[in-house]
């Protein structure tokens, strides 16, 4: 499937092809600008998801996964539910629903492109990132398999590899794409303090007005796209969290027989994937909101050191516009993305953990 030269496809580079085959971006043609046969694309997307929906109907049919996952089945079921949701959310959205989204979007920072730097290929940093997920991931499972009370079979086909990989992708894709606008940002932060050696610096100004615009306008595109993905991620984080301290609970206190040293670390595992996932998100998004707010200052200092009272003036309404399309990363309009979620995730998971505790209280003591 060959969608456009790679650097055309500077976004993703390489890894473009890997998003195109699980569905999480639609199939873009990058030199025509225009998604690339969306009938094919919508056909193969069915297919994908009457596969996942016909293995998860396996999966929860099997009434022996008690015995694998004892004691914690309704935090097993809600972490599968979440994400199969995440998954079919995501294809819908790239082949059905949103591709005209992920068109506009693409077209937008291409055409900042050619009018700002050439955004940075950061595949070389994903491989590095996603080998090193797969590393720990097989470190993980090795763990979960020689701790596991039932057939290695059995057991693989209980655990959500491909979910927690696709998850995995959902998530580089969505870091790639605030890391770019962190990047435009701070080469718009770094014009507007040129700007004063322009000779055309009212064209500059109303450049700079336009490019600040489209960037606000796109992360409101940015954000509808992956709204709901990444309501589900923080929400799996969460369940995630729940289990893994519920793992240490019951590792301690009512099953010793198990190897205590293998699932201990593979325990680790899951908390250490779900952190670095949900500190991904958080940090990404505050790096480019603090690149961001710089503009309207920047304006003011740029102004002490224009003579002419006519640009002056022009950067003071240059900030005053700005603010008016100040980039807000949210999840659907529910929340804005800050560092205030991890205490917000802290505390439900302190809470739901409780309420575990206590129906295993009351099971025990029935």
């Amino acid at each position: 499937m060959k969608l456009g030269s790679p650097s055309n496809s500077a976004i993703f580079g390489l890894s473009i092809t890997l998003f195109y085959m699980l569905l999480i971006t639609p199939w873009y043609h990058f030199d025509k600008k225009r998604l690339y046969k969306p009938t094919l694309a919508k056909i193969y997307g069915c297919v994908l998801i009457l596969i996942k929906l016909f293995l998860t109907l396996l999966l929860f049919k099997d009434f022996e996964i008690h015995e694998t996952f004892p004691g914690d089945t309704i935090i097993y079921y809600s972490l599968i539910t979440n994400l199969v949701v995440l998954i079919l959310v995501t294809i819908t959205k790239s082949v059905f629903t949103h591709g005209h989204k992920w068109v506009s979007l693409f077209k937008t920072l291409q055409q900042l492109d050619s009018n700002l730097n050439t955004t940075k290929n950061l595949c070389c940093i994903f491989f590095v990132k996603q080998t090193i997920f797969i590393v720990l991931f097989a470190f993980g499972m090795y763990g979960w398999l020689t701790s596991a009370p039932t057939p290695y079979m059995k057991f693989l086909l209980s655990i959500p590899m491909t979910d927690f990989y696709y998850e995995f992708l959902i998530v580089s894709v969505y870091e790639i794409l605030v890391q770019v606008f962190r990047e435009k940002y701070k080469e718009i932060n770094d014009q507007l303090l040129n700007i004063q050696a322009e000779n055309k610096f009212y064209s500059e100004v109303r450049n700079l007005k336009k490019r600040w615009r489209v960037l606000g306008q796109s992360v409101q595109t940015l954000n509808r796209i992956f709204g709901y993905q990444i309501l589900l991620v923080i929400l799996h984080c969460g369940l995630e969290l729940v289990a893994g301290f519920y793992g240490f609970y019951i590792l301690f206190r009512h099953d010793a027989s198990r190897s205590i040293n293998h699932f201990f670390l593979s325990n680790i595992w899951s908390l250490t994937h779900v952190m670095y996932v949900l500190f991904t998100i958080i940090l990404r998004v505050d790096a480019a909101v603090q690149e961001s707010s710089k503009f309207a200052t920047l304006c003011f200092v740029v102004r002490e050191h224009v003579g002419n009272e006519a640009k002056a003036e022009a950067l003071v309404k240059l900030a005053v516009y700005a603010d008016h399309f100040t980039p807000r990363f949210s999840v659907s309009g529910y929340f804005d993305i800050s560092k205030s979620i991890i205490f917000d995730v802290a505390g439900n998971v302190a809470n739901y953990f409780i309420v575990c505790l206590q129906l295993n209280w009351q099971l025990n003591k029935n």
